[in-house]
């Protein structure tokens, strides 16, 4: 075979990346004594361009990626995905940090990352009006279609996210533990459920006729508590005109 056929390090984009085994080298990598983002970084740093496969044999590679599935599976986690450095959709953001990742793990709709967004993080100990200001942030940015990023911890976290689904904005949860952990547990929220924005635009045709029958605004939202949707009469109308917005638009 001729050696011009051989890919280097530095040809990453030439290759096809498998998802699955570069998840099981990656945790094949982590699961080394003595391993720390630093110690990884700096693996990866010396070798631009390298892929966590190239650093582990493929048999511990895929024993490690049905570790890996088989845990999901223990935890009913179905649906997830990774990205890795080197393939199309890695944040490049990412590299900007002091020890870079090469690969994460993610829950639900990866095309918000691409979104404009704004990160309000805070005390896990609040007080009422420090709540209160969170709120009235929160609801001036998803009124200017910013999509809210936080941690998961208790607190402003928390608060910050639940006023944006509740005002029907978008919301990315950045957590520092396994997709089958969550800290603290009373922040434990479900991914695959549809935000009140998402709802409503699957349901765009159904609230249009009712209204052009001469339903009313309160009337429509009845409707949708009882599907299980919690928007207040203002998130609502706001988010209803959003979405004509995009219809128009689109």
């Amino acid at each position: 075979m001729s050696s011009g056929l051989a890919f280097h390090a530095h040809e990453f984009e030439a290759r096809a990346i498998s998802p699955l085994r570069e998840m099981g080298a990656y945790e094949a990598l982590w699961a080394t004594p003595g391993t720390s983002f630093k110690t990884l970084s700096e693996k990866f740093a010396a070798t631009p361009g390298a892929l966590p496969s190239e650093f582990v044999p493929p048999d511990q590679a895929e024993n490690c990626a049905h570790t890996v599935l088989n845990r999901f599976r223990e935890a009913v986690i179905n649906r997830f995905g990774v990205r890795v450095h080197g393939a199309g959709e890695y944040p490049e953001k990412l590299r900007d940090a002091e020890h870079p990742i090469e690969l994460l793990y993610y829950q639900g709709w990866w095309d918000l990352v691409a979104s404009r967004s704004v990160a309000i993080v805070g005390t896990r100990n609040p007080s009422k009006a420090g709540l209160a200001r969170t709120r009235k942030l929160v609801r001036y940015l998803v009124r200017d279609d910013f999509t809210i990023v936080s941690g998961l911890a208790a607190g402003i976290d928390t608060e910050a996210h639940t006023t944006a689904i509740a005002e029907g904005g978008r919301t990315i949860a950045v957590i520092g533990t396994p997709l089958t952990h969550h800290y603290p547990k009373s922040t434990v929220f479900e991914p695959g459920r549809k935000s009140a924005r998402s709802h409503l635009r699957e349901v765009l045709d159904d609230v249009e006729d009712a209204l052009s029958a001469g339903a009313s605004h309160s009337a429509v939202l009845d409707t949708l508590h009882n599907q299980g949707f919690s928007l207040t009469l203002s998130s609502f109308q706001s988010t209803l005109a959003r979405l004509r917005r995009e219809r128009r638009t689109g």
